[in-house]
């Protein structure tokens, strides 16, 4: 259930988890969220950050462990004072492999050997020499090889750099977690921000004992 709980005012269900509010005017509010098998999640919207004309706002929700809907759910969780966003990407299923970016048109293009659907958003390009990674979002797919991007590239990379999609955990009161489904693809590369600092760890959701950030 999405609802706007002040008014009483329930979306249009337009399916693949796409919710719209109509006639609502444009006063920031409180969203809640409650769908089975997730975390319950509240949200402010605010549109000033938000496109003027097409005023969309993502939310991702965290899958509940061990539910119906997920499956057998891992789960990274911890303290760790002035930590304010957790993230990841897979190191083993990769999407696809960077190819080269054109700078000017916004494009980057990739090596897809299995023709897999970006279908997605949001994706992160690995360093694997560094073990880190960039995150940047996909405006459209112009085709499986070539993809227009939201945002910039700030780095330069080498050929055949894995390229995989981001995944999000919450942190809030310097308290983390993140989830995975349980698969044979359980290294990930996981990106987080303490008092605006970046960091990166590998972590083996496999084997979680005694891991955290």
């Amino acid at each position: 259930m999405v609802m706007k709980p002040d008014l009483n005012v329930k979306p249009v269900a337009k399916g693949n988890g796409v919710y719209l509010f109509l006639g609502i005017g444009r006063t920031d509010f409180e969203l809640e969220i409650h769908i089975n098998g997730y975390e319950s999640e509240k949200v402010k919207v605010m549109f000033e950050k938000m496109d003027e004309n097409i005023p969309i706002m993502e939310v991702y929700m965290l899958q509940k462990e061990n539910s119906a809907k997920g499956g057998n759910i891992l789960t990274l969780r911890g303290k760790l004072p002035g930590i304010q966003t957790i993230e990841a990407v897979s190191l083993t299923n990769v999407v696809c492999c960077y190819k080269e970016y054109d700078k000017v048109q916004n494009i980057l293009k990739v090596f897809n050997q299995h023709s897999v659907e970006i279908k997605d958003v949001h994706y992160g390009i690995i360093d694997v020499n560094s073990m880190k990674y960039e995150h940047f979002e996909v405006k459209e797919e112009l085709s499986t090889q070539e993809i227009r991007l939201k945002n910039k590239l700030e780095k330069e990379y080498t050929v055949n750099q894995p390229i995989s999609r981001v995944i999000f955990g919450k942190a809030n009161d310097d308290e983390y977690i993140l989830t995975v489904t349980c698969s044979k693809h359980l290294n990930y590369l996981v990106r987080y921000v303490v008092n605006d600092s970046v960091h990166f760890k590998k972590i083996d959701f496999s084997n979680l004992n005694g891991q955290s950030l």
